[in-house]
């Protein structure tokens, strides 16, 4: 991401795509003092459970710098693609001992969201990605011309994040602990 551009700080959930120009390429850096990241932090937080998700909040974060553009093409019309970063840290449990733990994650991603009715070739039913300027883009589809920026970056969390998370693996494992010896 480029910093000598003007950056904004707020961004709608659900983006509507005449709120785009097709001129220019918007920036955006966005972190949990905005209602849809804080939801995402706060079910990031949720599998510790010695405080709330929303005692976590003042311990963790998410940071998101978003590059998004409005272009257009015969075949497709209208769509949007989106560059973006995404650092995040936060308390989770380890699936080994069961403790809290602190993990974090940082991806980045290119997702182009196209119209659903667009004009795609017809043997391209299940077409996951889309190739503009010899970069990859992941695909998404617009609902009623409007890009569901929040689920997206909740998928792409989801897609990428630690499944079993381990703060010691060398501890014992809380389930395999040596039973008592039984009378025979």
């Amino acid at each position: 991401m480029t910093t000598d551009k003007k950056l904004e700080n707020r961004l709608e959930s659900n983006l509507n795509l005449t709120k785009i120009s097709q001129t220019d390429t918007k920036f955006y850096k966005l972190d949990k003092t905005q209602d849809w990241t804080k939801t995402i932090l706060l079910e990031l937080n949720e599998k510790a459970d010695s405080k709330s998700p929303e005692e976590f909040l003042a311990e963790t974060n998410i940071n998101i710098e978003l590059e998004i553009s409005k272009k257009f093409k015969n075949q497709y019309g209208e769509y949007l693609l989106v560059k973006g970063k995404l650092q995040t840290n936060y308390i989770t449990q380890c699936i080994r001992n069961l403790t809290e733990m602190r993990d974090s994650l940082s991806i980045a991603f290119s997702i182009c969201f196209l119209n659903k009715n667009c004009d795609i070739d017809a043997d391209s039913t299940e077409l996951l990605e889309v190739i503009e300027n010899n970069e990859v883009y992941e695909l998404y589809y617009l609902e009623k011309g409007h890009a569901n920026i929040a689920e997206m970056v909740h998928e792409q969390i989801y897609l990428n994040i630690n499944q079993y998370p381990v703060s010691d693996p060398d501890s014992p494992l809380l389930w395999n602990k040596e039973a008592s010896p039984t009378k025979q």
